[in-house]
């Protein structure tokens, strides 16, 4: 019993931290452009949006961290039959890869700043420092995604090979199957496409949390011996 409401509420707090994160992702990168605009404007989309603006979506980033935290617990419980080192390594590397991407949000506003005061740093200052602040975003970037790699290889790997609460489609709602719909939203017209473009990993992860949630709400699948 204690489990299952551990199952349930730190399943919440993944889709909580899931939303978050996703608002944040539309104050620094949403707009009301197509997926191909989206992606022509790049980093410059920001130099439309305000400082407070930026500023907002910046924090969502290490606030929204907290409950995803939080809510990777929920994939360890749900794995841990199968195996508990590699359930909690699932755990260890989702929950790393969260704080990083976490720590890329956080820091993102500052390229934004950037670009509000393009003119007064002059072409030669703002090329160095916007080309310095977007190499060490990517590096941020990278580091979240091979951790979220790392894990869902394990969370694959436990699903297909191992006895877990999880049923073995569950393998079809993972990070790197949710990243390819980012090749779909790029597509999408206006005013879709720039948002769901702008917001597509958080989405994923909402809806990652919540097709867990709603699998494993009375348990999940029936551990056999």
């Amino acid at each position: 019993m204690e489990d299952l409401k551990l199952l349930r509420w730190t399943g919440i707090t993944g889709v909580i931290g899931a939303i978050l994160l996703f608002t944040g992702d539309m104050f620094l990168f949403g707009s009301w452009l197509s997926g191909q605009e989206t992606l022509a404007e790049n980093w410059r989309l920001m130099s439309r949006f305000s400082p407070l603006r930026l500023m907002i979506g910046g924090i969502l980033g290490p606030i929204s961290t907290i409950f995803y935290g939080l809510g990777c617990w929920h994939f360890y419980l749900a794995l841990k039959p199968g195996g508990k080192q590699l359930g909690f390594l699932v755990f260890l590397t989702y929950t790393s890869g969260m704080i990083i991407g976490g720590a890329y949000q956080a820091a993102s506003p500052v390229l934004g700043f950037f670009f509000h005061v393009e003119q007064a740093l002059g072409q030669e200052g703002f090329d160095l420092l916007s080309a310095a602040t977007l190499q060490y975003l990517t590096l941020l970037f990278t580091i979240a995604q091979i951790f979220g790699i790392i894990g869902s290889l394990l969370f694959i790997f436990l699903v297909l090979f191992r006895s877990t609460r999880y049923p073995r489609w569950m393998i079809f709602v993972t990070p790197p199957v949710i990243l390819f719909t980012r090749t779909i939203f790029r597509h999408f017209p206006a005013p879709l496409g720039g948002n769901l473009l702008a917001g597509y990993i958080n989405l994923g992860f909402l809806l990652i949390f919540g097709v867990s949630l709603k699998i494993l709400w009375h348990g999940g699948r029936r551990i056999t011996p």
